[in-house]
């Protein structure tokens, strides 16, 4: 992705993993609520995905439908990494 001509956004990809890279949008300093790194996740399974996470002890967030067409769940890891967990919402 390019704004004004400068690269802003790219996917670096191969047949198992994806990664999208973006410049933040907005001020160019670091807001109060800033989080760092946030890592997304698309498995096959998400109920499933969800259920051995809280199994593992892990914090999960609910699962919700957004309107933006994706199901989602959040955790935070212990290193304070946002990890988001999403598919497509079926209609």
């Amino acid at each position: 992705m390019r704004h004004e001509g400068k690269l802003v956004g790219c996917m670096v990809h191969n047949e198992h993993t994806c990664f999208w890279l973006n410049q933040r949008v907005g001020t160019s300093f670091k807001p109060e609520d800033y989080n760092g790194i946030s890592l997304y996740w698309t498995p096959d399974d998400i109920y499933e995905t969800r259920a051995k996470l809280k199994q593992l002890g892990y914090k999960v967030s609910e699962i919700e439908d957004r309107d933006y067409g994706q199901t989602e769940f959040f955790l935070t890891d212990d290193d304070g990494y946002t990890h988001c967990f999403g598919v497509a919402t079926k209609t």
